[in-house]
Order: C-alpha cells, then sequence, then structure tokens
C-alpha cells in the first residue's frame, strides 16, 4: 500500500492486488505430493535419495527418505544442502573409495554400486549398500536416483564364514564334505591329502 498527495492537499492511499489463487493452489499440491512420497519412502528399508552434482562440484540431496536422521544423523533439509556431513559419517577406511567410486559414476554417466560403512559416534559401524543411476543436467550438472540398503548382517555372516573356512583349511583334521547321493563336494587341505592317497 502506498500514500500519495492529490493536488488538493489531501492524500490517497492506493496499492496492487494479485490474485494468487492458482500459485497458491499449486504450491499447496506439491507439497501434498512431496508428503505422499515421504509416506511411500519412509515404508521402503533403507534410504531413498535423489543426488546431485551441481557444475560447481558441490553435492546435495534434493530429496530424501526420512531414514536419512537415522543412518547419517541428520535432517532431510540439511541434507538438501549439502552431502558433507554424510560423508564425514563414511568410515576412514571406506571414503576414498567410495568417493572415487561416485567420481567415476558421475564421469562416465554410468550406474553407481558401492559396499561402505558408516560410522556412529559411539564408535560402532554399519554395512550399507548404495546403487544410483546418474544422468546429465541441462544446467551441467548431474542427478541420480538411488537407495541405500543395510547389508550389515551379512557381510557380519560372510566375515564369519571366512574365518570358519581359515579354520577348516589349518586344521590337520582330514574334512570332506557329501552331498545327499554321497559324492564328495568338498575338502580341506588335509582332506584333499587323504583323498589323494585313496586314489
Amino acid at each position: 500500500m502506498r500514500r500519495q498527495h492529490k493536488s488538493d492537499g489531501t492524500m490517497i492511499d492506493f496499492g496492487v492486488v494479485q490474485d494468487i489463487t492458482a500459485e497458491r493452489e499449486v504450491t499447496l499440491a506439491l507439497r501434498e505430493r512431496l508428503a505422499f512420497i515421504q509416506k511411500i519412502t519412509s515404508r521402503v528399508p533403507g534410504m531413498v535419495f535423489q543426488f546431485t552434482v551441481r557444475p560447481d562440484g558441490s553435492s546435495c540431496l534434493p530429496f530424501v527418505s526420512e531414514s536419512v536422521r537415522e543412518i547419517f544423523g541428520i535432517s532431510p533439509e540439511e541434507a538438501r544442502e549439502s552431502t558433507a556431513r554424510i560423508f564425514a559419517a563414511i568410515h576412514p577406511d571406506d571414503v576414498d573409495a567410495m568417493v572415487a567410486s561416485i567420481q567415476q559414476s558421475v564421469r562416465d554417466i554410468r550406474p553407481w554400486s558401492h559396499e561402505f560403512r558408516v560410522l556412529y559416534p559411539d564408535g560402532s559401524d554399519r554395512w550399507y549398500w548404495g546403487n544410483a543411476v546418474p544422468e546429465r543436467e541441462a544446467e551441467g550438472g548431474i542427478v541420480a536416483y538411488g537407495s541405500l540398503t543395510d547389508i550389515n548382517e551379512r557381510k557380519h555372516a560372510q566375515a564369519a564364514l571366512t574365518l570358519t573356512r581359515v579354520g577348516v583349511e589349518r586344521t590337520s583334521d582330514a574334512m570332506l564334505w557329501f552331498n545327499p547321493e554321497g559324492r564328495i563336494v568338498d575338502v580341506n587341505a588335509a582332506g584333499n591329502r587323504l583323498t589323494a592317497i585313496e586314489n
């Protein structure tokens, strides 16, 4: 509202009224759609995200499911600004390989897939598998759509199996595995020596 003097010395107030009904309806529709997408992605195990590399090289997650709070300890709003705290949470032994894998995916515009650990403030860590499909944007940036899956139990089971296998190989006792038909399907080193002697 503006006030103006008339030639006779009186004052008049005038202003412009603009109908913003259409814009308001679009904004409300977008908010409803975002809430709907957030609801769906909150039911999906792991984390769903849109990863963007801006033309200046910085990155952010314009969209990320609420599970980013549990996995990385940050809000979706913070992730929309920058991925700095996300990368800071990656295990120090895994961060270089993860960054290199992302850079290669972005450079070649090829699907990204990588396993890495997130390190938590209490010193514990968890394994995750990330995958995304990138595409080039008209403005020069890169956008990728992907997900993160918790693979912690599988990784620990693999590690335990590897330790068991090492122990089995190092024992002096012959160990043989048979299929239901009675055929040998696997042997350890001692078992290999035994079966070679018998043949």
